[in-house]
């Protein structure tokens, strides 16, 4: 069923789930994920906005020696990128409040969990075009967002597709970018 409804997105979807998977979301840059999690996050249209704004930001901003330090401090971890995985690994969705990334001003439940998705967590986000596709295409519909999380991975097992590519299937399809979006990012 999952194939079928989404199959124009199938492939863009999983390059998608294989670029947060392997870590190479943004070419393994932990400050621009953050950047582009913080953007998405206050609702701008991704492909048009965010990707720009993003890319302007690396081309004008990036300084990784000093980001995400805190988290890699005393870990002999060796980049950015370690350290977003490290946090994004060992971070509890249910207690994102307490959470050293969720505390920050502006970070709600929605890019916490983004933020865990691009580290490479196969996990998903409430998002509400999330929600109201899987509402409509399979009949899920969780009282709060805590509760769609684990619904999400309740389908994830149940249709045998990672989390992430179920979300990519779903922004993808949503925001007409279907085939070829990629080579933006």
């Amino acid at each position: 069923m999952f194939e079928e409804r989404f199959k124009d997105v199938l492939d863009s979807a999983k390059e998608g789930e294989l670029r947060c998977f392997n870590g190479k979301r943004w070419d393994a840059n932990a400050v621009l994920i953050v950047v582009d999690a913080s953007l998405d996050s206050i609702g701008l249209n991704y492909f048009k906005i965010v990707v720009p704004r993003v890319k302007r930001f690396y081309g004008d901003y990036v300084d990784t020696s000093r980001v995400l330090d805190k988290i890699r401090e005393g870990k002999d971890l060796d980049s950015d990128l370690d350290a977003l995985r490290y946090w994004a690994v060992r971070a509890n969705h249910r207690e994102w409040e307490k959470d050293e990334i969720g505390r920050i001003n502006g970070v709600g439940l929605i890019t916490f969990q983004y933020l865990r998705m691009q580290a490479g967590v196969d996990t998903s986000m409430p998002d509400k075009i999330i929600k109201r596709v899987v509402e409509r295409e399979w009949g899920i519909n969780a009282p709060d967002d805590l509760s769609f999380i684990e619904e999400m991975e309740r389908l994830s097992k149940e249709i045998g597709y990672s989390q992430i590519l179920i979300c990519w299937a779903i922004w993808l399809r949503e925001s007409d970018m279907g085939k070829g979006g990629w080579e933006a990012l």
